[in-house]
């Protein structure tokens, strides 16, 4: 059914709240302000972090890009390492490769640290590329990210891909370019975010997405 698999890193391929919440806590405590709820640090999973300091903290654009700064410290000397595979990625990543679909990763995480968290888990080998913001892209949203990867792969049929993801910025991203989404329900988000937001379809486990893409 789909020729093109794009995946999303956070939530989808890895679990990687425990560092991107050790980061963030990092940061608001380096620039003394007030810490988050468990639940609250657990938004920053998803969208671009200048967003979440903005937004979630009430930060203006000057101490939103300290945040980051300060945030990436932690997160690209230690954080990145709290991140470990889901179970049956491997396999999963493999199996879909052997079947001829292309897959590659479309990530909001800055590009130079996704490749490092890809390559620690020794699975860059499935992709043929990966796709995501610089360093310099304060806040780069998924659907931008989506519209790099058609043209880096030269994707002109949108019904020929499909959008891997746990949380509703897959879903919206998708949506906006005509294309379909698989939610995890293993990763970040829920059933009901994901019927809220349409997704396409939605695997309970990782192995449950070869049967989906076909």
């Amino acid at each position: 059914m789909y020729k093109y698999l794009m995946f999303d890193l956070d939530g989808t391929l890895v679990e990687s709240g425990e560092g991107i919440v050790a980061s963030a806590k990092y940061a608001l405590d380096k620039m003394g302000w007030k810490m988050l709820s468990d639940d609250e640090f657990m938004k920053f999973i998803g969208p671009p972090l200048f967003d979440s300091f903005r937004d979630l903290c009430g930060m203006n654009p000057e101490e939103a890009d300290r945040a980051i700064d300060i945030y990436r410290e932690h997160y690209e000397s230690a954080g990145y390492l709290l991140a470990p595979m889901y179970d049956g990625v491997e396999k999963m990543l493999e199996s879909l490769k052997d079947k001829g679909h292309i897959l590659m990763v479309v990530t909001s995480k800055p590009a130079p640290i996704a490749e490092r968290i890809i390559e620690k888990h020794g699975i860059d080998k499935y992709f043929v590329n990966l796709t995501g913001p610089t360093h310099a892209e304060k806040t780069i949203h998924k659907d931008v990210m989506i519209k790099r990867a058609f043209e880096k792969n030269g994707i002109t049929d949108p019904r020929s891909a499909v959008m891997i993801g746990d949380r509703k910025f897959d879903i919206e991203a998708a949506n906006k370019h005509g294309v379909d989404s698989i939610a995890v329900m293993y990763g970040y988000g829920n059933r009901e975010e994901f019927e809220k937001y349409g997704a396409t379809h939605i695997a309970e486990k990782c192995e449950d997405i070869i049967g989906l893409v076909r």
